[in-house]
């Protein structure tokens, strides 16, 4: 079970009860593109981004740090797959990641594109989203040195605090992030019912991201306790499954996450 230290826990409970920001649950359902919108752009792309941010879909993306201690976008703890390059992430630095094509594996047209920054990737969100309705999940990938403060930094600098989650990561990553600023929100993740109510009794987080197994799904009084912990409900469905999309929203969670994010809003009327 995951544990945070007495003082983070009381600290983020105090903070968390003054604080006057709302939370996801507040706000609108939320469809956000896995790895950005990949069944038209390379994902963890700025194409893919920036195309989410217009189509008014929320982003998940994936972060690592370089060797330079810069966080990158990227899913794979190496960038052999998704550029034209080969080596782990954390051994190179960022200026060799830059010289990378991250578009040409995809299609010839985005080769042009190349791995963005974390801080990058928020710069556009800030300048492009001007209805400030644009969430980011960041999924954390591996867990380098100092880097939940780099990322808390960031958000900070872009005044994204109530629009971003972290999941993905242990116990002793959510206590570095809530160290950093108590107001971060995390998340922890699972695909069962055993894994959805153990979460809920983990008070200390703010979203739970479940991907639940084809004979689950939270229910409107799982998802209904959850609000009433402040704590908001992402349900991951991949694949294209309308009916589960319907099921997730029907049953009042705050978001889904999908490879087909404009077929989800589509079906959803959103």
């Amino acid at each position: 079970m995951f544990k945070l230290s007495r003082s983070i826990l009381a600290l983020t409970a105090l903070l968390v009860l003054l604080s006057s920001a709302s939370l996801a649950a507040d706000a609108a359902f939320k469809v956000y593109g896995h790895r950005g919108m990949v069944n038209h752009y390379p994902e963890n792309t700025m194409a893919a981004f920036q195309a989410c941010v217009d189509a008014g879909v929320s982003i998940e993306l994936d972060v690592y740090l370089t060797k330079d201690g810069v966080p990158v976008v990227i899913h794979d703890a190496t960038v052999d797959r998704t550029t034209n390059g080969h080596g782990a992430v954390a051994n190179m630095t960022l200026s060799e990641i830059k010289a990378l094509d991250a578009g040409s594996w995809y299609d010839p047209k985005f080769k042009s594109e190349k791995v963005p920054t974390f801080g990058e990737v928020f710069d556009m969100i800030s300048s492009r989203d001007t209805d400030k309705d644009t969430f980011v999940a960041i999924n954390m990938k591996l867990l380098s040195p100092k880097i939940e403060e780099k990322i808390v930094r960031i958000v900070e600098r872009f005044d994204m605090l109530d629009r971003v989650f972290s999941f993905g990561m242990d116990a002793p990553s959510m206590e570095r992030f809530k160290i950093a600023n108590p107001l971060f929100p995390i998340a922890r993740s699972g695909d069962s019912k055993y894994h959805y109510d153990s979460a809920l009794r983990t008070t200390y987080l703010d979203y739970i991201w479940i991907s639940p197994q084809q004979s689950y799904m939270p229910s409107a009084q799982d998802i209904a306790t959850a609000h009433a912990g402040r704590q908001n409900v992402l349900v991951y469905i991949r694949a294209n499954e309308p009916d589960r999309w319907e099921a997730a929203k029907a049953a009042g969670a705050d978001a889904i996450c999908t490879d087909h994010p404009l077929l989800a809003k589509k079906a959803l009327g959103l």
